[in-house]
C-alpha cells in the first residue's frame, strides 16, 4: 500500500469515528461564487477560519468551469452576477452532476428577498438559500443543516 493510501485509510479512520456532521465539517473544499470583492473576501475568511479550503470565482461562467475541473464538497452560490447568474450557474452544476452521478451541496446566497425567490434558488438546483446581508450565525447554522443531511 502507497503511503498516500495509507494516510487517506486513516484520515478516513478519523472522520469515521467523529459523528456524520463533525466529519462532514471537517476540511471541507469550497467553491465560493460572488461578484462582489468584500462579499467574495468575507466568505473566503469565514471558510478558511474554519479549517476549509477554499476557491473563488467572480460569476457563474468561471465556477462552472472550476466545478468541472475540481472537486468541491460545498458551493457558496451568489445568485445576481454579470454574465452567467447564479441560477444559471446552478442549472449547468446540477446538469454536470446528473452525468457524473455526484451531488455536492450548493447554499445559494443572495439580496433578493421578495416573495418566490428562494423557490427559485431551489428550483434552479440550490439545497438552501440565505439572504444578504449574510449574519455569521445564519451562515454557519446552514451550513451545519446543509452537510449533516448531505
Amino acid at each position: 500500500m502507497m503511503v498516500e493510501e495509507r494516510r487517506s485509510l486513516e484520515i478516513c479512520s478519523e472522520a469515521q469515528k467523529q459523528s456524520a456532521p463533525e466529519a462532514r465539517l471537517a476540511a471541507l473544499r469550497v467553491l465560493i461564487v460572488e461578484d462582489v470583492p468584500s462579499q467574495q473576501k468575507f466568505l473566503a475568511t469565514v471558510m478558511k477560519k474554519s479549517g476549509h479550503v477554499v476557491s473563488c470565482a467572480d460569476n457563474g461562467q468561471d465556477a462552472v468551469a472550476l466545478f468541472e475541473r475540481e472537486p468541491f464538497d460545498l458551493v457558496l452560490m451568489d445568485v445576481q452576477m454579470p454574465g452567467m447568474n447564479g441560477l444559471d450557474a446552478m442549472r449547468a452544476i446540477r446538469s454536470f452532476e446528473a452525468r457524473s452521478g455526484k451531488h455536492v451541496a450548493i447554499l445559494a446566497v443572495t439580496a433578493h428577498a421578495l416573495n418566490g425567490d428562494a423557490d427559485k434558488c431551489l428550483e434552479a438546483g440550490a439545497d438552501s438559500y440565505l439572504r444578504k446581508p449574510i449574519r455569521l450565525d445564519d451562515l454557519k447554522q446552514q451550513l451545519k443543516q446543509l452537510l449533516s443531511s448531505a
